[in-house]
């Protein structure tokens, strides 16, 4: 399609209409792109920017640092202000997660540095010297997100109305019973808004491996 701004025939984003050597050149200010993810936000009930109210409550959990007047929600969508006080659909016992085996090596950001991919720390942090073929990732994908990438491939997590919230020990006991799960990812989304969840499922699978190997 043409470039709204140059007019030239290029491969552009039709969400955006403009093409990246004008956005690189800045004849435009890219400022005015700022609608277009605002527009993505609003189609999930989610605010266009980090709350930030003089008289809200504050969250400290990520650096947005929200502030939440009477009935805001957090710009993770995941905390909300009801009657004065702070409500968390997911806390450090309950989390909104589906999860899934993914074989080693997989395609997770850490692959190239995590023993499970590279082996490395063999025999503490790994089961082999070098990748793990036969064994799994834990893929822990967590709903809610601090950030706001327009081209996001995991766009889904936003959207989180009917998911329900699970329990950490849910979650960890599948990780445990499997002998083959060597490792665990948690994505999304982004880790941030949940990560008191992330950091009790982590605290059960390392206690419980602890306890089997004193045996």
């Amino acid at each position: 399609m043409k470039c709204s701004t140059c007019g030239k025939e290029r491969t552009i984003a039709r969400t955006i209409g403009i093409c990246i050597d004008c956005i690189r050149d800045e004849k435009i200010d890219v400022r005015s792109l700022t609608s277009i993810f605002h527009k993505s936000r609003t189609k999930f009930g989610l605010p266009k920017l980090p709350p930030k109210s003089a008289r809200g409550l504050k969250c400290n959990l990520c650096s947005n640092e929200c502030a939440l007047d009477i009935e805001e929600i957090g710009y993770c969508g995941l905390r909300k202000n009801v009657g004065g006080r702070i409500e968390h659909i997911s806390t450090s016992t309950r989390g909104l997660f589906f999860e899934y085996l993914d074989p080693h090596v997989t395609n997770c950001c850490s692959s190239w540095f995590c023993p499970g991919g590279t082996g490395r720390g063999f025999p503490r942090y790994a089961y082999k010297k070098g990748p793990e073929y036969g064994y799994y990732n834990m893929a822990v994908f967590l709903y809610g997100c601090n950030f706001d990438c327009l081209f996001c491939q995991n766009y889904e997590h936003k959207n989180f109305v009917n998911v329900t919230a699970r329990s950490y020990e849910v979650l960890a006991g599948e990780i445990l019973e499997n002998e083959r799960v060597s490792c665990v990812c948690f994505f999304g989304g982004s880790p941030e808004p949940q990560l008191p969840f992330c950091l009790s499922v982590s605290r059960k699978v390392i206690e419980e491996k602890n306890c089997k190997n004193l045996l």
